[in-house]
C-alpha cells in the first residue's frame, strides 16, 4: 500500500531536519517513490513543498539515476514560485554537473531566463541583462538543435532590445541638450550594435535630427529619405516633414544665392 501524501511529506521533512542536526538518517522510502511524491506536489502547483521534497531525495539518493531531474526541478520548482535568484544554482549545477542531462538543455535556458528577470526596466543599470545574454548565448553554442532555440532567440532580440533602447536613450539626450558629437557616437552605436532592433531605425531619424538641426541638409535629406524605404509608419511620416521643410530651406538658399 502506497503511504499517504501527508505522511510521506512529515517524514521527509523529519528526515531533513535530522539531517541538517548532523544525523544522517537511513531514508525511509526508495528513490522512486521520493521522487514520484516530490513531482506529483510539483504537478499540482504545491512548489515550496515540492522543493523540500526534492532537495530531500538529493540528500537521501545520492546516486540515483533520477538526480539529475531531481536536481532540475529543485531550480524549476523556485523558478516557478518566481524566486529567481534562489533557482540559479540549481540550473547552474545541472549544466555544469549533468551537461548530457534530458533537462541540461532547459536548465541552461532557465537560467537565462532567471538573469533576465531579475533585470531592472530598460533605464536602470544592465548587468542582469548582459548575463542573460550571455546564458542564452552557450545556450546556443552547446545546444543548437534543441526545440528552444526559438525561443532563446526571441529571448536574445528581447535583452538587446534594452539595451539598444538605453544606448539610443543617451543619443536623444544629448541630441536635446544640442551636443550632436556626443549624440551620434550613441545613434551610431545603437545602429552597429542593435542593427536589427526597433531602436536601430530612431537612431537612424536621429542622425539625420543631428545633421538637420547642424543645417547639413543635403546629408539630412539623405538620412531621411532612407528612412522611407522602411514601413510607413509615424517616424516616415516625420521624415517627410522634416524633407519638406529641407526642400523650402534649399530652395530658399538658392534664390538668395542667385541674388
Amino acid at each position: 500500500m502506497k503511504p499517504k501524501p501527508a505522511i510521506l511529506l512529515l517524514a521527509l521533512l523529519l528526515s531533513a531536519c535530522a539531517h541538517h542536526g548532523g544525523v544522517k538518517v537511513i531514508p525511509i522510502y526508495s528513490a522512486e517513490e521520493e521522487y514520484g511524491h516530490a513531482k506529483r506536489l510539483f504537478e499540482r502547483k504545491k512548489y515550496g513543498d515540492a522543493f523540500t521534497v526534492f532537495q530531500q531525495f538529493v540528500y537521501n539518493h545520492e546516486g540515483s539515476s533520477l538526480m539529475p531531474d531531481a536536481v532540475f526541478y529543485e531550480g524549476e520548482s523556485k523558478f516557478l514560485d518566481r524566486d529567481y535568484s534562489g533557482a540559479v544554482e540549481f540550473f547552474e549545477e545541472v549544466v555544469s554537473k549533468y551537461p548530457t542531462a534530458a533537462y541540461a538543455d532547459r536548465a541552461q535556458y532557465r537560467l537565462g531566463l532567471c538573469y533576465y528577470k531579475e533585470s531592472p526596466s530598460w533605464e536602470l543599470d544592465q548587468e542582469m541583462t548582459e548575463k542573460a545574454i550571455e546564458a542564452f548565448q552557450i545556450f546556443l553554442v552547446k545546444y543548437p538543435q534543441s526545440p528552444l532555440v526559438p525561443d532563446v532567440n526571441r529571448m536574445i532580440y528581447a535583452c538587446h532590445d534594452k539595451l539598444a533602447h538605453k544606448r539610443y536613450d543617451s543619443g536623444h539626450i544629448y541630441l536635446t541638450l544640442r551636443l550632436y558629437d556626443s549624440a551620434r557616437v550613441y545613434f551610431k552605436s545603437t545602429q552597429e550594435d542593435f542593427p536589427n532592433s526597433f531602436w536601430s531605425r530612431e537612431a537612424a531619424f536621429g542622425l539625420a535630427e543631428c545633421d538637420f538641426l547642424q543645417k547639413n541638409y543635403r546629408e539630412a535629406q539623405k538620412g531621411y529619405e532612407a528612412l522611407l524605404k522602411g514601413p510607413d509608419d509615424k517616424l516616415s511620416k516625420r521624415a517627410k516633414v522634416r524633407l519638406r521643410d529641407i526642400a523650402r530651406r534649399l530652395e530658399k538658399e538658392a534664390s538668395q544665392t542667385k541674388k
